[in-house]
C-alpha cells in the first residue's frame, strides 16, 4: 500500500507542484468537522445539505495546491484518506478529507449503495471546492479532487462537463486534476485539449503528466484512474 501511495501522491504532485516535504505533524496542522454546503440534485433543482469534512494545511507562507478527497463505500478511513492527505500535506499540498457519510447518518454503503446517492458524493466534491476557493492561502487553480473506488467515480463525474455544469449546476467549479485509484498501478491520463490517451507504468505516466503540465499546448485537467486486475474503468 506504501508503495502505490507513493506513486499516487509522486502523480498529484507533478499535476499540480509541490514544495519540500517536511516531517509529519510539524509543518502542518489539523482542523476537524469543518461545515460545507453541499447541493446534490434532487427533482428539477438541488437540495442544500451540509456534510463535514477534516483539513490538513501546510503550515506555510503564501497560497497552496490543495486536494478535495471523497470516501470510499466503506466511509472515511485511517488507512485510506486520513494516510493519503496526511502523505500530500508532507509535500506541501493541503487536503481536505470529506465525509459524505456521517453527516448523513450513514455509516457504509457497501450493503446498500441507495443509502447515499453517487450524485451526493459528486456534490460534495464541489462543496469542497468551493470551500477552498474561498481561502485566502488555497490556490485554486491547483485544486485537485481524488478518490477510492465510489470516491474515485465521483472525481472522475467532475471531470465531464457536461455532468458537472448541467446536472450538478456547477459551472464556476474546474477541478486541476481528477484521480481515481483501486488495487493496481497502471494509470490512465487525458488530455482534455487533445484526448490524448496514455496508457503505461505509473513512472512513465506521472512523467506524462509532468511534461503534460509544463507544455502550453495541453489544458490542465489530466484524468488518473488506477485499474483493476478485473479490468479498467474507462471515463465517459
Amino acid at each position: 500500500m506504501k508503495a502505490i501511495a507513493r506513486v499516487i501522491c509522486l502523480t498529484v504532485v507533478l499535476c499540480i507542484g509541490a514544495m519540500a516535504p517536511g516531517a509529519a505533524g510539524e509543518n502542518w496542522t489539523l482542523i476537524h468537522d469543518i461545515a460545507l454546503l453541499s447541493k446534490s440534485p434532487s427533482g428539477r433543482g438541488l437540495k442544500d445539505e451540509t456534510v463535514t469534512a477534516d483539513l490538513y494545511r501546510p503550515n506555510v507562507e503564501g497560497r497552496v495546491p490543495a486536494a478535495v478527497i471523497i470516501n470510499s463505500s466503506g466511509g472515511v478511513s485511517a488507512q485510506t484518506d486520513h494516510f493519503y492527505a496526511r502523505l500530500l500535506t508532507e509535500h506541501g499540498v493541503a487536503a481536505l478529507v470529506v465525509d459524505s457519510f456521517r453527516p448523513r447518518g450513514v455509516r457504509e454503503t457497501v450493503s446498500n449503495q441507495r443509502l447515499v446517492n453517487q450524485s451526493q458524493s459528486a456534490a460534495d466534491a464541489v462543496g469542497g471546492f468551493r470551500w477552498l476557493v474561498g481561502q485566502p492561502w488555497a490556490d485554486r487553480d491547483r485544486i485537485i479532487v481524488l478518490g477510492m473506488s465510489r470516491g474515485g467515480s465521483a472525481a472522475l463525474d467532475t471531470a465531464v462537463d457536461a455532468y458537472r455544469i448541467n446536472f450538478l449546476q456547477a459551472r464556476d467549479v474546474k477541478f486541476a486534476a481528477h484521480a481515481q485509484w483501486s488495487s493496481w498501478i497502471t494509470m490512465r491520463c487525458e488530455s482534455s485539449s487533445t484526448k490524448r490517451t496514455s496508457w503505461s507504468a505509473a513512472t512513465r505516466v506521472s512523467r506524462w503528466v509532468a511534461k503534460s503540465a509544463r507544455s502550453a499546448s495541453l489544458e490542465m485537467l489530466p484524468v488518473v484512474t488506477m485499474r483493476t486486475r478485473r479490468g479498467v474503468r474507462r471515463n465517459r
